[in-house]
C-alpha cells in the first residue's frame, strides 16, 4: 500500500511540474548615458512556433504586446 501511495505522489508531483511554462526569457539591462540620461533595455526571447500577445483581446482579436511605464511622480521621461 506504501508503494502505491508513494507513486502516486510522484507521478501527481511530475504532474504538476510539467504545468510550469515559460516560452519567454526576459533579460534587462540599465546603461549609464550621462549624469541624468540612462537607457533601459528589456529583451525578451521567445521559443520557437510560440508567440506574445497582450493579456486582454478586444473584438478585432488579439492585440501585440505593449508595455507602459507609469510615472507618477514625474521623475523620468520615455523617449
Amino acid at each position: 500500500m506504501k508503494k502505491i501511495i508513494i507513486c502516486f505522489i510522484l507521478f501527481n508531483l511530475g504532474a504538476l511540474r510539467s504545468q510550469t511554462i515559460e516560452p519567454v526569457q526576459w533579460t534587462s539591462t540599465v546603461d549609464k548615458i550621462s549624469d541624468v540620461d540612462y537607457d533601459l533595455i528589456i529583451e525578451g526571447t521567445i521559443d520557437k512556433d510560440w508567440h506574445l500577445y497582450s493579456q486582454f483581446t478586444d473584438e478585432g482579436g488579439s492585440l501585440p504586446t505593449v508595455f507602459d511605464f507609469l510615472n507618477g511622480e514625474g521623475n523620468y521621461e520615455t523617449i
